[in-house]
Parts: C-alpha cells; structure tokens; sequence
C-alpha cells in the first residue's frame, strides 16, 4: 500500500541566481512581497483545494506542460496590499459587469481545452474599473494605455464602444500588454484555478505587477501588467534592528536644516510669462494667486467680526508656517514627485491647511505670534493694498526707445564677400590714397538692433524692488531707532546682491541673514519677558521667527515680485549674464518671433485634439522659451523639464528625455555592436571624414 503523498508548498529557490537578484534587489524595493507566478497561484488556493494545490504543483510533469511550467516558474508578481472590502466590492461590480451569477459549481478541466471563463472579459473588466472614478490611477497602469474614455453622448446612450468592446472606454491606438494578457498561456492559468480563477486573475491585474522574462536564463524582464515602477513609490522592508541599526536610528532621525543648508531658491526667477488683465494687457504687481491677493483684508461687520482677524491668520501661516506646524524648510524634507528643486514652492498650501486647520475651526495663533506680531502682518495686507505696482515700474524701471541702456560690446564687422583685399607688407603712398578714397566711397552697413539694447539695467530692477519692499513691509518688523535703520539697510543691501548675481549664483539663508541685530525688535519678543534678560531659549526662538521671516521676504515676496514684472534670461552671446525684460516689452519683442515659429517649425493643433493625444501615451510635452541673441532670438525646447501629471495632483511626471531615454539606449547599443545596420547613416559632420578615409582605401 503506497503512502499519501504530502503536498508541499512551491520552493522559491527554484529560479536562477539572476532571478534572485532582481527580485530582492529591485522589485522588492517596490512591492511588499516578490513572487512567482506559481507561488502566487498556491497562496490565493485555499487550503481545502487539495486537488487545484496538487495541479498547480505538478504542472510540468506531463512534456506537453513544459512550456506552461517555464512559464510559471520564470514569471515574477509583485504583490501589493489589497483591503478585503475593496476586493468584495470589486467582486460584486464584476458580477454585474459580466451579467451572470456567481458560479459555486467547480469542475476539473483540461489545460489544453477551451474555458469556460473568458480571459478577455476579465481584461476587459479591469481596463473598465481602472477607468472609473474610484480609481486615480486611470491613464498610468499599462493596460490603460492606448484607451481613452468615451463621454460623448452616443456613447452612453449605447453604453458600450464597438471599438474597444468596454462600455465608457474607446481605444485609440492597439495596446500590445491588453493583447498579450489575453492570448496564451494567460487562459490556461486562469484554468488552472478553478472557481477562485475570476477573483484571482482580476485582483492580479489590478493590484499586481507583473513581469515577463526576456529570453531564458537572462535575467531580463519587461513589465506587463501593473502601474509603472517609475510611478510607485518605494516600500520600506521591516528588518530586525539588530541586523539594520544604521537603517532604523536613519529612519529616526529629525531633519534640521542649517542656514547654511537652505539656499534661496533663485532658478524660480527666470523665464516666467505674463499675467494679463481682462483687457489682454500686461498686469504688473503681485500674481492674483499670491497669499496677499488671495486673502485681503476685509473691513469687519456685524454679521462677520472675525472675517479680519481669520485672513489674517491665513497670511501669517504663510510667513510663520514652523510656528503653526506646516511643511517649512527648516524641519521637513523635500517630496521630490512634486518638485524637482531643493525646497518646495510655498506659492499655493491650500491643501496643506485645510487638512491641518478645517475650514470649520479658527486656528489659534501661537503664544509668540500674538500681539505686536498679527497687528504688523495685518499692517502689511493695509500696505499691499495701497501699493500702485504699475506707478513704480513706470518710474523706477521706464520704457524708452531702442537706444542701448547700457554698454553691450560691439561685434567685428564682417568681411565683404564681394572683393577681395590683396595684402601688403609695405604700403606706397599712391596705396594709401587709393585705400582711403575706397573707404570713403563704400558706407557702412547700419547694425541691426539688437532685442538686448530693451532690457532693464540691473539697478533699474534693483532700485523698483528695494521701492517695493519699502513700501510693503511695515518698519517695525526691523525695530525701532537705530536698529530699524541698520537693519532695513542691511536688508535692502542684500536684495540689491541677490538681483546682481550672475546665472547659477545664488545666496544662503546665512548669507542675507548677517549683520541683523535683533535682540531689540519688539515683536519677536515673549508678551511675559518684556524687559527682562534674555535666555539662551529664548534667543533660539527670537532667531527661529526672524529667519522665517526672512526667508518669506526673498523666498514669496522678492522672487514673485521679479517674476510677475519682468521676463528674467540669458543670452546668447553673454553666457552668465543676466537680462530683465518688463513683460510689455519682451511680449512686443517675442511675439513676432512666435509668429515666425508656427508659420516656418510647428503645426498648429486643435486643443480638444492635443489633449486626446496627451491623454493616449505617457510622453508629456515640452515648453518652448527664446534665447535672445545680437540680432534675433534662438528657440530652445526643455525636454528635461517634469510636468505635472493630470490625473495626480501635484505630482510630477516623467520628463521626455527621461521616457525616450530607453530607447535611446537601445538605438545606441545597436550603433556600437551592428554599425551596418545603420547603412550609411551620419551622426554628425566628423563621420563624414571616416566615411570618405575607408571608401577611399577601397580604391
């Protein structure tokens, strides 16, 4: 009598080394657990499914299922955390999608028969859900690709697209992982589980990553089915903390920026665009979306005593966001799918305030805010108001005509190509009559203008900024006497430093910080200490709030400034050198050079048009700027810029060079390994010399 057989679990050590690597390396970064596909079918089998757990087992056995094993075991799933009600109710939405009851009844079937479950309709069924609104990921995951939804009304009357068969969804270009899903050996699988195969295959598609070897022992896999890795965010693995310590006192540990540390983030200056008013004119002073123009001050009423002291509030969480708990650049680090600088832009924390302080309740101001502090930041939402931006920039910063504002160095004339100067080395006198009455005769040709010669000196710019900041800030944020004047002019000296610097200069919290005197500034000052000796902790606070504060003068009020008012660039011909256009002026200059680039380089598209295409593929698009140069201007194309995506919020996606950089890579291999692939393709001018030296050998 032959002993039962136990059934054991699939061994994970069956693949290669190469394999091993990839998925403790590399997927488990991403996912909280890395299996292969035959695991994966052995852990969603419940345990009283002896016969479907010995089937997948013994998958293999039978030389007819060689490829279905190889198949099995090569295929690498990245599992993530799926909630049970989440899956109960995808249960039921699949029940009504497929219009049938749920089947209890299980029979075994042969691998090598039809199904009665249909794979397509499954596919079909996750690109549906994937597009509906619970779902944020529309767009991203790979079998959302080359789909699109379908809103026009033909198409819910009819509540299903004969293009794509998925009711909402239209197909706009074919999608090689929804067909490859479809075909063998992904309904032999799907047969391999029985009755659990429908809920097993659809939370694979939707909560899993699936990966696909490339050949055989490589260890190469290309993704199939699942969001992209670029798109999800690393896991951290829980190790002991014995065998990690470095790992876990890392996670620990409270980040503190120095002053040093927290550079002013001056790039944001450059190539800004012009905000327009309702007549289509330029509208200088603050953008409308600046925390000063968002949130005025109102006169308080009866109905409404607090509306001042709440907009208030909202400015001074601006200016003190540390103080009220906020994401600051003191203590926080940075998120780099929303910004590819070293601190984030503070323009718009809506979001960030509503979750911390609903809308329902009035945030109290901190202990060391009260008082002196909120009626200063009120004073400053008083003198915002009373500013006239457009008066300043007409005065400090004026238009004239096209006559150089400044020394730009002239270039050499050009020779003439007509005739020739035969050269001398000694000059007889009839030569020299001869030269100069043909100097004479030929005029000189008139230099072209130059787009430079309309630029704003740099101490125009800095002249309307320090006029500004007089105006806007209120005096006693420096203190009163002579520590008010040392510190305003210490202040205004280093606003005129940050304005002269050069391209990829920039300056430190530290650098503008030195040579404030603030031990007697009455508003940093505890409402319970006045006149008495200061403490060490109490000196640590005092500078914590100045600092903040300092950094929302350069940071929200100096960069906005310059960038609302004038278009900031470089040239063409000074390489580090920086211009100030008014943004009146640079639009008369760049608008006929825009004109010229849609008639002679781009096509125009219509919006509806350009969005579908947005819509169908991961490639984003790229902005275009002009370079001025001495007589025109040069278009440059940033394809390394990230732009935000449109289905996550505030989140950065890919750039193009970034997406295209894989094929690159590939196009590059190719040119070094097959060169005659590539028949006579010249990649730039000096391969036409090696071209011409081995044809001429041939000879």
């Amino acid at each position: 009598m032959l002993k039962r057989q136990k059934i054991s679990k699939p061994s994970p050590a069956t693949g290669n080394s190469k394999e091993h690597i990839i998925k403790q390396t590399l997927l488990s970064q991403y996912y909280p657990q890395v299996l292969t596909l035959r695991e994966y079918l052995f852990q969603r089998l419940p345990k009283t499914s002896k016969i479907r757990r010995k089937k997948i087992l013994s998958v293999g056995r039978d030389p007819s299922e060689e490829g279905l094993s190889a198949f099995l075991d090569s295929t690498l799933i990245g599992v993530s955390v799926c909630t049970q009600a989440s899956q109960k109710e995808r249960w039921q939405q699949w029940t009504t999608f497929s219009q049938r009851a749920d089947e209890s009844a299980s029979t075994f079937i042969n691998l090598n028969s039809p199904g009665v479950f249909s794979q397509s309709e499954i596919v079909d069924f996750a690109i549906w859900l994937l597009f509906s609104k619970k779902y944020a990921t529309n767009g991203q995951h790979l079998l959302c690709q080359g789909f699109q939804k379908d809103v026009n009304s033909r198409a819910m009357r009819q509540e299903e697209n004969h293009i794509s068969g998925i009711p909402g969804v239209q197909s706009v270009f074919p999608n090689i992982h929804v067909t490859s899903m479809k075909s063998i050996p992904w309904p032999q699988v799907l047969l391999l589980m029985g009755k659990e195969g429908e809920r097993a295959m659809i939370d694979l598609i939707l909560d899993c990553g699936i990966f696909l070897e490339v050949g055989i022992g490589r260890g190469v896999y290309h993704q199939l089915c699942g969001l992209p890795l670029g798109e999800l965010q690393t896991v951290l693995a829980e190790r002991p903390p014995s065998k990690s310590p470095v790992l876990k006192s890392k996670q620990n540990k409270v980040v503190n920026h120095g002053l040093s540390a927290i550079t002013l983030v001056r790039n944001r200056i450059f190539y800004a665009r012009a905000a327009l008013n309702a007549k289509g004119g330029v509208r200088f002073g603050l953008r409308h979306i600046h925390v000063l123009n968002r949130y005025p001050l109102e006169r308080a009423t009866s109905d409404a005593p607090s509306s001042t002291e709440q907009s208030t509030i909202h400015v001074m969480m601006y200016l003190f966001p540390r103080q009220f708990g906020l994401h600051n650049v003191f203590t926080d680090e940075v998120d780099s799918k929303k910004t590819v600088q070293p601190f984030m832009d503070y323009t718009l924390r809506e979001d960030e305030i509503n979750q911390k302080y609903p809308p329902a309740t009035l945030p109290k101001i901190p202990k060391r805010l009260r008082g002196k502090a909120a009626q200063l930041v009120r004073k400053l939402q008083v003198l915002h108001n009373r500013c006239s931006y457009k008066a300043l920039v007409d005065y400090y910063c004026p238009v004239v005509d096209g006559s150089p504002r400044f020394p730009i160095p002239k270039s050499q004339p050009e020779p003439s190509n007509e005739s020739s100067i035969q050269l001398k080395t000694q000059m007889t006198p009839s030569g020299i009559s001869t030269m100069v009455s043909t100097l004479k005769s030929k005029e000189i040709a008139p230099r072209k203008p130059s787009m430079l010669n309309y630029a704003t000196p740099e101490p125009m710019v800095s002249a309307f900024c320090r006029a500004v900041l007089l105006k806007l800030v209120p005096k006693e944020f420096w203190g009163a006497g002579d520590v008010r004047t040392h510190n305003e002019k210490t202040f205004l000296k280093n606003v005129d430093r940050f304005i002269g610097l050069r391209r990829f200069e920039s300056l430190t919290l530290h650098d503008v910080s030195q040579g404030l005197k603030i031990s007697d500034i009455e508003w940093l000052q505890s409402p319970n200490t006045t006149g008495a000796k200061m403490s060490q902790s109490d000196l640590a606070k005092r500078l914590e709030i100045f600092h903040e504060f300092i950094y929302y003068l350069f940071d929200s009020l100096l960069i906005p400034l310059l960038r609302a008012n004038f278009h900031i660039t470089e040239s063409g011909i000074h390489k580090y050198r920086l211009f100030y256009f008014r943004h009146d002026i640079w639009r008369s200059l760049a608008e006929p050079a825009i004109a010229a680039l849609k008639l002679t380089m781009f096509e125009e598209v219509k919006l509806e048009q350009a969005r579908k295409l947005l819509d169908s593929r991961t490639l984003g698009f790229s902005q275009v700027r002009l370079l001025p140069k001495e007589t025109g201007v040069r278009p440059i194309m940033n394809l390394k810029r990230r732009m935000i995506k449109k289905s996550w919020k505030n989140t950065l996606g890919p750039s193009i060079n970034s997406v295209l950089a894989p094929v690159y890579n590939i196009f590059s291999y190719e040119k070094t390994t097959n060169p005659t692939r590539l028949g006579s393709t010249l990649w730039s001018v000096g391969d036409l010399y090696t071209k011409l030296k081995a044809f001429k050998s041939t000879l």
